[in-house]
């Protein structure tokens, strides 16, 4: 791999990481009230409800809501199957080889599961008012040069996942975005083998990082607080890797996009162009309630997280007052 410098990429990546947690704080705590709410959280208007009180059912309003709009709006976009149709635009493409094109795709979309990943975007996309949707290309076996089938992947991907350009009025077009996962050394050591020719990872720099913080537990914030409320507990030998999808002041002045995959925020062991086009990544961005100058949009947390507080208060009052009313209290 030609001479760049590294120390500086990794302090610039790890820098727009910094500012994009920063800035995204609030947004975060939201997200974390709105999926409390969603799975039952006893919140009232009064804060949240004890258990050694009489009643604790929160009504399922949020839930409710986000499952009805999340099965319609999925059911109108898999009505039809497959959900889209191949056309030659030009005419010189006869209807075989369309017939063909159409059967490829969706082989692809069945090995990679596309309607189950398609619905859970959906329903954090109705509930939060935004998702992000990662698209690699993909094939199986991995690493395998002669792969049975490759397809373009559909993965939904958490808010605490994902950083981008905290001043982008739109996400689509910030100058810089990327996401951000927990992975084992032995994971990293397969993907990255997975790139015989070396074109994008750097084999030595990975074995390097991981000596380097052989005796360093996974660390990320937000995404450690997810994990830990959804059950996990054990982060031991877990890495941080964030790959950064933008350009860099540190190598050509920011004229050119590059990939940066970062290892615990220090070690650079992924770096290389990418393959698209300027402004053009692998991820996808969608609103639910989309307003003007509104970079994340509304979503049915935002719409009913107050009228859950009182709905849940007024339920268990009632529910309160029959229980006295039944033992005579």
């Amino acid at each position: 791999m030609p001479e760049f410098p590294f120390e500086e990429i990794a302090q610039e990546v790890s820098s727009a990481i910094e500012d994009h947690e920063k800035a995204s704080f609030n947004i975060l705590s939201d997200r974390d009230l709105f999926l409390d709410m969603y799975k039952g959280t006893n919140y009232t208007a009064y804060g949240v409800r004890k258990r050694s009180q009489l009643s604790n059912l929160p009504a399922p309003t949020i839930a409710e809501s986000t499952e009805t709009l999340c099965n319609t709006i999925y059911t109108m976009l898999t009505a039809v199957d497959p959900n889209f149709s191949m056309t030659s635009l030009s005419g010189a493409t006869d209807e075989s080889s369309l017939f063909k094109m159409t059967q490829l795709i969706r082989m692809q979309h069945g090995k990679t599961k596309r309607k189950r990943k398609l619905m859970a975007a959906i329903r954090s996309l109705v509930l939060n008012g935004s998702a992000f949707v990662e698209q690699p290309w993909v094939s199986w076996p991995y690493g395998d040069p002669n792969p049975a089938w490759e397809a373009t992947d559909f993965i939904h991907r958490p808010f605490p996942n994902m950083f981008w350009m905290p001043k982008a009025i739109s996400i689509d077009y910030a100058d810089y975005i990327g996401s951000v996962d927990v992975i084992s050394a032995n994971r990293l050591r397969s993907i990255a083998e997975m790139d015989q020719e070396g074109a994008a990872w750097n084999k030595f720099a990975v074995e390097i990082a991981l000596k380097e913080t052989e005796n360093e537990d996974y660390t990320g914030t937000e995404i450690r607080q997810r994990l830990t409320a959804l059950g996990y507990s054990d982060f031991r030998g877990c890495k941080e890797l964030a790959t950064y999808y933008g350009p860099l002041k540190s190598v050509d002045g920011g004229k050119s996009e590059w990939v940066v995959g970062l290892l615990n925020r220090k070690f650079v062991v992924r770096f290389h162009r990418s393959l698209y086009p300027r402004g053009l990544r692998p991820f996808r961005f969608a609103q639910h309630i989309e307003l003007e100058n509104d970079p994340l949009g509304i979503g049915v947390g935002h719409q009913l997280q107050f009228q859950q507080r009182y709905i849940n208060s007024n339920l268990n009052r009632t529910m309160d007052c029959i229980t006295m009313a039944t033992f005579r209290m």
